[in-house]
């Protein structure tokens, strides 16, 4: 509704139109008019600005993040191996993907953000992005308060673990890793 007072002919793209039409007999009104997208329509630049700048604020209010993490679909999980039967490939179903991975990035967040499993937090930060193949993943921050701000490397490994678990006592959780987080050598 307010596409003529946002001035559109400002726009870098229109200049560039009207320039290349200079030289040539081409009347303007058959290209086409430009459309600005509100910041609410998820997806377009000026949303993505407005989320980066959302973003930096919060950022730039708690200081540094203490914690980032990564959710990525696995291709193992049980809902997946139990509902795939006509195309066994995770791939070919978008909106069970979608679904499942929705649920188990929103249980997480929930458990972080609600039920404080590694402390009590005052700001999160999160975006979802799809990969190629068109799974979806998700980076997350989150700002916990001052009394449980990791400051100590004791405390640090109590919450991550960056080694492989031993492939005799813990055969299960060793062949999980193997297979869905180390990238194998191409070709």
């Amino acid at each position: 509704m307010n596409q003529r007072t946002l001035r559109i002919d400002v726009y870098q793209g229109l200049e560039d139109i009207i320039s290349a039409c200079e030289n040539q007999e081409i009347e303007i009104r058959i290209l086409g008019h430009g459309v600005i997208l509100l910041s609410s329509f998820v997806g377009n630049a000026h949303n993505k600005f407005e989320i980066f700048q959302d973003s930096m604020a919060i950022t730039h209010y708690f200081k540094h993040p203490d914690l980032f993490g990564i959710v990525n679909v696995n291709h193992e999980w049980l809902k997946f191996k139990t509902t795939l039967f006509l195309r066994p490939k995770v791939v070919d179903w978008p909106n069970l993907v979608a679904c499942v991975f929705k649920l188990k990035s929103q249980t997480l967040l929930h458990d972080i953000l609600k039920i404080y499993i590694l402390g009590q937090t005052v700001a999160h930060v999160y975006t979802i992005e799809f990969q190629k193949c068109g799974l979806p993943h998700m980076h997350f921050f989150v700002f916990f308060v001052i009394e449980n701000k990791v400051v100590d490397v004791i405390v640090l490994y109590h919450i991550i673990c960056v080694e492989f678990p031993n492939p005799k006592t813990f055969h299960v959780c060793f062949n999980i890793i193997l297979k869905t987080m180390v990238h194998s050598p191409c070709g």
